[in-house]
């Protein structure tokens, strides 16, 4: 159900297909839907915050299931290897956008589960402003991973050490970024006023 027929007559017959898929499509246009369907799914996360967090819940956990299940089958059918050296170059940095865009979604949510000292809207108005800012953050990194994805992660004259080194580097650089560099506010980002009690 989480992987669909046709992807299982691909473990069946024991390949993946990825190469497939890109021996087919254009790199560009294939990097432009990758990317567009991941900041798809991101600003939905992003948006059902506004369902008190349930909806953002819901499409964490959805896509946690389909990874998990993929994952699985590469395992039984003895494919895991190659499924890790496609995935792990962009697939670090895909996965935690998503988690950021979904954790944006769930600040939304905060605000109307538990707005604290403040009315429902005033907390949605302060934090969304946050959220907002957050889910946009995570679509520049959405756009890099597409890129990878359709780039570096299936090119077959890449061994597969160097992909996946070139992943674990990107997540650490993102990480870096977001300890460090994304901490740094900028001038005009300050949020709006909290509304005197």
């Amino acid at each position: 159900v989480l992987v669909g027929e046709e992807m299982l007559n691909y473990f069946h017959a024991g390949r993946l297909w990825m190469n497939d898929v890109f021996d087919v499509l254009p790199h560009g246009y294939a990097a432009t839907r990758i990317a567009t369907n991941n900041m798809t799914v991101t600003l939905v996360a992003f948006a059902m915050g506004i369902t008190a967090g349930l909806g953002t819940l819901y499409i964490l956990a959805l896509n946690g299931l389909i990874v998990g299940a993929v994952l699985g089958l590469c395992t039984r059918y003895g494919l895991l290897g190659e499924m890790l050296v496609f995935m792990v170059p962009h697939g670090i940095i895909e996965l935690t956008a998503l988690v950021i865009g979904g954790g944006a979604g769930l600040l939304v949510g905060s605000a109307l589960v538990d707005p604290g000292d403040l009315g429902r809207m005033d907390a949605l108005r302060l934090r969304g402003y946050d959220a907002v800012r957050i889910a946009i953050g995570a679509l520049p990194v959405l756009l890099f991973a597409g890129i990878t994805e359709s780039y570096v992660s299936p090119v077959r004259f890449l061994p597969g050490w160097a992909r996946i080194a070139y992943g674990l580097m990107a997540g650490f650089l993102l990480l870096v970024y977001l300890t460090r560099g994304g901490r740094r506010g900028s001038a005009g980002s300050e949020p709006p006023a909290e509304p005197p009690a």
